[in-house]
């Protein structure tokens, strides 16, 4: 079912529960789809392997016309802030690396992250080098997640110094 939220941002933003994704549209007429897939398939063996895991996707659907736009920015961060109303939610993302652009994207989402401060996140960045390339990912999660944040902060670091050693 989708359905209008009311949220602090200038762009509707439409909340579709069967696939778990959010869009909005910008003044410009860029479509954004903002989808949080299940997946702890990284964590299996691990303390986060019953946990609510998902993946973040930042799909832009249609271009718009005209530059930046900062409430792009303040729309996904009241999406985010929406998405960890249930605390115990753990976010994992890696920067899409297939038009070379990954160090740019995770440059924005730190900035991104420092603009909004939100107190009750906690966003660790890792880099995993492999024979082709480095992915740049991080995982979010709240500060007030039941595990704690020592548990999945050590847990984070074995699966990325891990998959850093294959």
């Amino acid at each position: 079912m989708i359905g209008e939220l009311s949220l602090p941002c200038l762009y509707k933003v439409f909340f579709n529960s069967h696939s778990n994704s959010y869009q909005f549209t910008t003044k410009s007429g860029a479509d954004y789809e903002i989808l949080f897939v299940k997946d702890n398939s990284l964590f299996v063996s691990t303390n986060l392997e019953a946990s609510d895991i998902y993946s973040l996707v930042i799909n832009k659907i249609r271009e718009g016309t005209g530059g930046q736009d900062p409430e792009i920015q303040k729309t996904i961060i009241a999406i985010l802030i929406h998405f960890f109303k249930d605390e115990n939610r753990i976010l994992t993302y890696v920067y899409d690396s297939t038009d070379g652009k990954e160090l740019i994207r995770k440059r924005m989402f730190r900035i991104w992250q420092q603009r909004a401060r939100h107190p009750d996140f906690i966003k660790l960045d890792s880099s995993i080098p492999t024979e082709d390339t480095e992915y740049q990912t991080g995982i979010i999660f709240h500060r007030e997640n039941h595990l704690g944040k020592q548990i999945i902060t050590q847990t984070f670091e074995l699966i990325t110094t891990e998959l850093t050693n294959k």
